[in-house]
């Protein structure tokens, strides 16, 4: 296909040209777009379309000095210059630059599609060795390399990410991407797929699921399958989420494993890689406090409840954690955790409710299970914190009810270690007596 790239100060010119246009029908693929002469330069001389729309008058730059500095680096793009009347003497000089034809304002469909389809005929003229980049047999070249070099670059490779970035802006212009990340769903049960064959079978699927204007690469990554979707046409923002999910419908309708396909914004830099990883990675955390928990996109969660949402579930995550491996720290997490949802004034009561109900549960059971242990004598009426917790009537007494169960928890935690620290000392008493009992009873038997 034959890369156009539209250069024009009118936004509403842009987007009509954008959208009443069947490019693909013309066999041409728009690649960029800009708003001012400077700009319009700049992505030209980078993306090296084979054909340029181009106003005359624009800020920064006029269309005819683009014109000039093309015709000097000798670039083989057929530039068509789009002018109104009063400009007929520049659209005369730009001919004089290199300017393969103009249009008038406004611009007629039929006519456009017949000056794309002269240059088009006179692109085909260039002989072979001179003619730019095949799109078709570039993406076959790339293939057969993107997986590992996206792999390398997941890994924050910097040779593999200057190398997977080199491949894609240069061979195919492609500016715009957007990371899904698939993972095994809440569903999936042990009697599912190794991982190998797992991805095997949706990789699969990824196969079958290919949109209109994309080309995609896919690697494991952590416990995940990340897929990198590349635009190869230029779409709006919005556009691009709206692939993106259609993407990842389509993958879920190919494949038989129960998956979740958490989905990041939209990037035009693979710096920014590790960034959509981490977007990825909040999405699908987010989960559990959306209503669809198959294909979540990052943009869906950007409301400001949610964002704040994210450091919440972090630090409840590092409590539990506490509270499991040192019961010590407990309450001063606790006391982190207060602070955090006292600052946040837009989380939905139930969720906060949600939160705090779920630590009540695990003090619960492990409660529970150090009291199991515990002799009969020694054994306490057992009090729920949840119990507790639910008929508090204000977070502060929540807080109150959760950290005077994490002292609970801190005091079983260190009895059971001197229990433990006891029954060796025992054991140790026991042999020193033994050895000494065998000693003396070798002395007395040599008297």
């Amino acid at each position: 296909m034959y890369r156009v790239y539209l250069a024009d100060d009118n936004e509403l010119f842009r987007e009509s040209m954008l959208q009443t246009i069947d490019w693909a029908k013309q066999d041409c693929v728009l690649v960029g777009s800009a708003g001012d002469g400077e700009t319009a330069c700049r992505d030209i001389l980078r993306l090296k379309p084979d054909i340029v729309l181009m106003d005359i008058r624009m800020p920064g730059m006029s269309g005819l000095e683009v014109a000039s500095i093309l015709q000097q680096r000798r670039e083989r793009a057929r530039i068509i210059l789009i002018t109104g009347y009063s400009d007929f003497g520049y659209a005369q000089k730009g001919i004089r630059v290199g300017v393969f034809d103009y249009l008038l304002k406004p611009v007629d469909d039929s006519e456009l599609q017949n000056v794309i389809a002269r240059a088009i005929r006179s692109l085909a003229e260039i002989p072979e060795q001179d003619k730019p980049y095949d799109v078709k047999n570039s993406v076959c070249r790339y293939d057969q390399e993107k997986n590992q070099l996206f792999k390398g670059a997941l890994e924050e490779d910097p040779d593999m990410l200057e190398e997977l970035s080199h491949a894609v802006v240069e061979d195919f212009c492609f500016v715009h991407y957007e990371l899904l990340r698939i993972c095994p769903g809440t569903g999936t049960t042990e009697e599912a797929l190794p991982m190998r064959e797992w991805v095997q079978s949706v990789q699969s699927a990824i196969a079958q699921s290919g949109q209109e204007g994309t080309e995609s690469c896919s690697a494991l990554f952590g416990s995940a399958l990340y897929v990198l979707v590349l635009y190869t046409r230029f779409m709006e923002p919005k556009e691009d989420d709206v692939c993106a999910i259609s993407f990842a419908s389509a993958i879920l309708s190919h494949t038989e494993q129960d998956v979740c396909i958490s989905i990041s914004g939209c990037h035009d830099s693979f710096s920014e890689l590790s960034k959509a990883v981490e977007e990825t990675e909040f999405s699908y955390d987010s989960r559990f406090f959306i209503e669809n928990r198959k294909i979540i996109h990052y943009h869906s969660l950007k409301s400001r409840s949610i964002a704040e949402l994210y450091p919440i579930m972090r630090k409840e995550e590092e409590a539990q954690n506490a509270l499991r491996q040192n019961p010590k720290e407990g309450e001063a997490v606790l006391e982190e955790l207060e602070e955090m949802l006292k600052k946040c004034d837009v989380l939905d009561k139930n969720v906060v409710q949600s939160v705090l109900t779920n630590l009540a549960v695990m003090m619960d059971a492990m409660l529970l299970e150090y009291e199991k242990n515990e002799p009969e004598g020694r054994k306490d009426e057992f009090h729920s914190a949840v119990q507790e917790t639910l008929q508090a009537r204000t977070m502060t007494e929540t807080f109150q009810i959760l950290k005077r169960y994490a002292v609970k928890l801190a005091v079983h935690a260190e009895s059971a270690s001197g229990t433990s620290r006891s029954a060796v000392a025992q054991k140790i008493q026991k042999a020193l007596v033994r050895k000494r009992v065998d000693k003396l009873q070798s002395i007395l038997a040599e008297v």
